[in-house]
């Protein structure tokens, strides 16, 4: 019973003279290649929500980075201009001479830096205000 079943699956021509599959048949059986095709899918199911998720957490931390960075440039030159809080910065103050580069850091999702007077946080449109730590 069971050789009419692998004569019913195998091509005749893969059988030898007993009717058992041979071994010179080389190519993959639908069964194998579904088999295949399920794990890659699971595996891609498990790595694509989490290779988004640390992305997202990546520039999250990258923005917060540069809020901090902003924000000590601005202490420095109230500082060194004898700002009071209150006081309004720009950024021409702030980046030839306290941050790198000719102007401020991007926002690597997309968001905008708004440079608060002294005495509050600078702020990104996206990711918010930095309070000390990086969450």
């Amino acid at each position: 019973m069971s050789r009419n079943l692998t004569n019913v699956l195998v091509a005749p021509e893969n059988l030898d003279q007993a009717g058992y599959k041979s071994l010179k048949s080389k190519a993959f059986t639908l069964v194998e290649m579904m088999v295949v095709l399920l794990i890659v899918g699971l595996l891609m199911a498990i790595a694509v929500p989490q290779w988004a998720k640390s992305r997202d957490r990546s520039r999250r931390m990258t923005c917060l980075a540069n809020l901090k960075q902003i924000e000590d440039a601005k202490d420095v030159t109230a500082m060194t201009n004898q700002l009071k809080p209150g006081d309004t910065v720009t950024e021409e103050e702030l980046v030839p001479q306290f941050l790198k580069g000719t102007g401020l850091p991007d926002c690597p999702s997309g968001g905008t830096y708004d440079i608060k007077p002294i005495g509050e946080s600078v702020e990104c449109s996206i990711h918010g205000v930095v309070h000390g730590s990086a969450e």
